[in-house]
């Protein structure tokens, strides 16, 4: 073969071979071109996710920027009810202070309330037991009750400030209601304590006259002063 022929030869495949490439090259470019709608779709999709994101980013930080504010408020209001706290505190043990101070002063004025009530009866007695009739003299009741049952002399010479009866009128066949008896020296009353033992074997009685509270006192007492007694002890309630 001669080197004309050879030449042609080359140039012919170097054509042949440029078609094919170029060739190629277009069907890539086609296919390029056909898959280049559903990458901008992508792009897009991806585009509105992004955008998507950046809002729901943003929402977020304003909801962090709410809840800030709210948890400022929120520990504001903490420290502001601590402080209430602790003033009430405060104030109610000042209050518990002063509602010490007026009960032990209470305390001490019911204390001299009932001093005065019983230094107010030192001098009286209580009868009990003796026969009510209506309209009676309860003065020269209590003055025949002490010569007869007490077995006194002289009752003439005891001086009687004042005697009544204590509590509400009693209806027929009730108890008869106590009198009380002032006497005008305490040296009376005394006698008559000490003649107290004539009375023992009959339904009459004397005592004593004291505040109520003094009274509840005694009365929880009376059962130790028998037992003592019962035992052969010496003793009585003052």
């Amino acid at each position: 073969m001669s080197a004309e022929n050879t030449g042609k030869r080359c140039r012919e495949e170097e054509i042949s071979d440029t078609k094919d490439n170029g060739e190629h090259g277009m069907a890539d470019l086609e296919k390029y071109l056909k898959l280049l709608p559903e990458i901008m779709d992508k792009i897009d999709v991806n585009t509105a996710q992004n955008n998507q994101l950046s809002k729901q980013l943003e929402d977020i930080d304003d909801k962090m920027v709410v809840m800030e504010d709210s948890m400022d408020f929120i520990f504001g209001e903490i420290a502001k009810l601590s402080k209430e706290n602790k003033d009430t505190k405060y104030e109610l043990k000042n209050c518990q202070g002063k509602l010490a101070q007026l009960e032990t002063k209470f305390a001490h004025q019911q204390e001299e309330i009932i001093d005065l009530k019983a230094r107010g009866m030192r001098d009286n007695l209580m009868f009990y037991n003796i026969p009510e009739q209506r309209g009676e003299n309860v003065h020269s009741l209590v003055e025949k009750f002490i010569q007869e049952e007490l077995k006194m002399e002289d009752v003439k010479s005891i001086i009687i400030d004042r005697a009544h009866r204590v509590g509400r009128i009693r209806q027929l066949g009730e108890k008869p209601r106590p009198i009380v008896v002032k006497f005008n020296r305490f040296q009376d009353k005394v006698n008559l304590l000490k003649h107290a033992k004539n009375l023992k074997g009959t339904v009459y009685g004397i005592s004593e006259q004291f505040p109520a509270e003094i009274q509840e006192k005694r009365r929880k007492l009376l059962p130790y002063m028998k037992r003592f007694k019962a035992e052969g002890k010496l003793c009585k309630l003052v």
